[in-house]
């Protein structure tokens, strides 16, 4: 897992480099095909070092680690602001990141500990079962992108708020995300990754719904605040369910090419459904199914027969 995340990572971060420097169209596009295939690797190895680090240590870190990704989210957008607004052009920019991202790749992983051979064992996964997981997956990432998408534009367009504002929605957003990832081993540990799974998808629910029936940007951003942190043990619990004990690899896999699939999916699901009739009405219709498609396919036999699907980490839940 380790020397997976390393050579995707390297390889996702000198893409990055290589496309600042592209000026075909083309190219370009074709650089970042590669970025997301090699992100999707990184993606899956990060996820089994975190939980084979969990299997070791005896306890929940999974939301912790995620709270990490986040704050690299936020801080990336951090620096590609900076870099927009002192006029630097693509390649420059894209040359920082990959740096800074480089050097912290390389510099984590020389403290994460190889597992064993036997920890990622392959183990043939039925078809059945896999699709459950790419069900998931793929549910789980409309869940999570729909507030990441549409929350601006639900306080730009229909509320009437100025564009700052509609980027304070989406930061409300991703802060309750992180914060609630701070806190979410504490909760996992105590009550099972299994009820963090029925209950956070319907705090997203409730919020998303709650952001569009307040109709106004200030009952927006609280609302959306409330879906992060609904939403912020949700693919830790995901990814830490699927990554435990043999098999792993294959579960993991498919439950994150779900998720992928599910982010792209749901832009063209919402935005279809806005216009044939509105935004708001495609919110509060497709947010709901999605979080009761959510719940319910966690409540399959798939889920059960995981390893550490009945509670958290601990044994506790």
């Amino acid at each position: 897992a380790r020397r997976l995340t390393l050579a995707t990572g390297l390889l996702l971060t000198a893409t990055i480099a290589v496309a600042g420097q592209l000026t075909s169209p083309v190219l370009f596009a074709v650089a970042f095909v590669v970025a997301g295939a090699s992100d999707v690797l990184t993606d899956i190895g990060m996820n089994l070092c975190g939980s084979r680090a969990e299997e070791r240590a005896g306890g929940s870190y999974m939301n912790r680690l995620h709270a990490a990704w986040t704050g690299g989210t936020l801080s990336g957008a951090g620096l590609m602001a900076i870099a927009t607004s002192a006029d630097l052009d693509p390649g420059p920019s894209f040359a920082m990141l990959a740096v800074v991202t480089t050097t912290i790749t390389v510099v984590a992983l020389r403290f994460v500990p190889e597992a064993p051979a036997t920890s990622d064992r392959r183990e043939p996964l039925g078809g059945r079962v896999a699709l459950m997981w790419i069900a998931a997956g793929a549910l789980a990432g409309a869940v999570e992108q729909i507030p990441a998408d549409w929350g601006a534009a639900l306080a730009v367009d229909t509320q009437g708020a100025a564009e700052r504002v509609g980027a304070l929605v989406v930061a409300a957003y991703f802060t309750g995300m992180l914060g609630g990832r701070l806190l979410a081993d504490r909760v996992v540990a105590a009550v099972g990754r299994r009820r963090v799974l029925t209950v956070g998808p319907h705090v997203v629910g409730v919020g998303v719904v709650l952001g569009v029936v307040g109709d106004r940007p200030a009952v927006t951003m609280l609302a959306w605040m409330l879906a992060g942190l609904g939403v912020a043990a949700v693919f830790p619990a995901l990814y830490g369910l699927a990554a435990a004990g043999l098999g792993g690899p294959g579960r993991l896999a498919a439950m994150t090419i779900g998720a992928r699939g599910g982010a792209l999916a749901t832009p063209l699901l919402i935005g279809g459904l806005a216009g044939a009739t509105t935004l708001a009405t495609s919110l509060v219709v497709v947010a709901p199914v999605v979080v009761i498609g959510l719940v319910a396919s966690t409540r399959t036999s798939a889920f059960g027969n995981s390893p550490g699907s009945a509670s958290g980490p601990t044994g506790s839940g």
